[in-house]
C-alpha cells in the first residue's frame, strides 16, 4: 500500500466498523450501503485515484440522504450526521493528494 494512503485506509476501516454497527440490519438499503462501504475500503487499499474514491464517498452520502429523505430509518439521524461529516472531511483530505 502506498504510504500516502495508509492514514486514509485506517480511517476508512474504522468508519466501516462504525457504519456497519449503526445500520439497521433489517433495512432494505443496509446491504447496498454495506457493500458500498466495503468497496470504499477496497478502493483505498488498492490506491485508486483519489477522484474515484471521492466519487464512492459521494455515492454513499447520496444513498444515506435518499434513505433519510424517504423517511426510512437506515440509521438514526445523529449517526447519519456523524458519517456525513466524516465523509466530508474525507473528501477534503482526498483533494490534498498530489494525484487528485
Amino acid at each position: 500500500m502506498n504510504p500516502d494512503y495508509k492514514p486514509l485506509y485506517d480511517q476508512v476501516v474504522s468508519l466501516q466498523h462504525q457504519f456497519n454497527d449503526a445500520l439497521q440490519p433489517d433495512h432494505p438499503m443496509s446491504t447496498a450501503l454495506r457493500s458500498e462501504v466495503q468497496e470504499l475500503v477496497t478502493d483505498v487499499r488498492e490506491n485508486k485515484n483519489p477522484r474515484d474514491i471521492e466519487n464512492r464517498v459521494k455515492t454513499i452520502q447520496q444513498q444515506l440522504i435518499q434513505a433519510q429523505a424517504q423517511g426510512d430509518s437506515v440509521m438514526n439521524a445523529e449517526r447519519v450526521d456523524y458519517f456525513h461529516n466524516n465523509f466530508q472531511r474525507m473528501q477534503m483530505d482526498l483533494r490534498k493528494f498530489d494525484t487528485y
